[in-house]
């Protein structure tokens, strides 16, 4: 997995795109071609301290010209992936 051999040295991480035969096509975040319980553990375990980035919105209704149901879905996933991690869930 990419974050065991970058470690430290990733400086952003892009959660949400799914590989097709013409690149990668954007998804929700929590459908991507990664699972992303398993990332955000190695990222920690990697003790990486950067950014999570949930990429490009993906338009959910006609919520324009910010698809903001996609941003607080997209936040709300991430910070519930984050406070799976041990450390918090020890409330340290």
């Amino acid at each position: 997995m990419a974050p065991r051999r970058c470690g430290s040295q990733t400086c952003s991480t892009r959660l949400g795109t799914r590989p097709t035969h013409q690149g990668y096509a954007e998804v929700m975040v929590d459908n991507g071609d990664l699972d992303m319980v398993q990332v955000l553990h190695t990222l920690d375990e990697v003790g990486y301290d950067g950014v999570l980035d949930y990429d490009h919105p993906v338009q959910i209704t006609d919520d324009q010209p910010l698809p903001k149901q996609y941003v607080s879905f997209a936040a709300g996933y991430i910070r519930g992936l984050l406070h799976s991690l041990p450390e918090r869930q020890t409330g340290a």
